[in-house]
């Protein structure tokens, strides 16, 4: 169980977590070293951490359209997503002070092709400051879309366990 593990783990909605249906009872049965982010922030001393699930991006210079479709499911689950990712960034900024911030994600923020104009939540990301983000969702050959890098002043590193090896990656300041 990852519960066994050292440290304290903290963890955010995926594609796939159907079960996660309530937060306050999600939180109620996690053990004590586990921690849920949805639309807040978590303080964890030097850093504050918050975050997002994310989801499918737009088609690159069309921030209107996600995959070409104005107006579809996946256009109003984006649009969510990034209200839910300013809401948390709001909670880190007031929690942190001057202390750095870090952001997690499901879905990927930014891939390749969208580095010249970014993302919603690339800008958010830029906007609050955020030091580094980590995402995940990538696996097998999807794995070479990954962003890996700076940008605009937000360090982006894929952690999938694909991407890691299964091995965990220290992420510090």
């Amino acid at each position: 169980r990852i519960s066994l593990l050292p440290g304290r783990k903290l963890i955010l909605r995926g594609n796939h977590d159907f079960w996660w249906s309530s937060l306050t009872q999600l939180r109620c049965s996690l053990p004590e070293n586990m921690h849920a982010l949805q639309n807040d922030a978590y303080d964890a001393g030097d850093v504050v951490f918050c975050g997002s699930r994310g989801w499918i991006l737009p088609q690159p210079g069309n921030t209107e359209a996600v995959r070409g479709k104005a107006g579809s499911q996946d256009e109003k689950i984006y649009r969510r997503e990034v209200m839910r990712l300013e809401m948390s960034l709001k909670a880190a900024r007031q929690l942190a002070g001057d202390r750095p911030v870090f952001a997690m994600m499901h879905y990927p923020p930014l891939l390749p092709e969208y580095a010249c104009g970014g993302t919603e939540f690339t800008r958010l990301m830029t906007q609050y400051g955020v030091l580094r983000c980590v995402y995940g969702h990538l696996h097998g050959p999807s794995l070479q879309r990954g962003y890996n890098g700076l940008y605009n002043g937000v360090q982006y590193d894929l952690v999938s366990c694909d991407a890691l090896g299964f091995v965990l990656k220290e992420v510090s300041l």
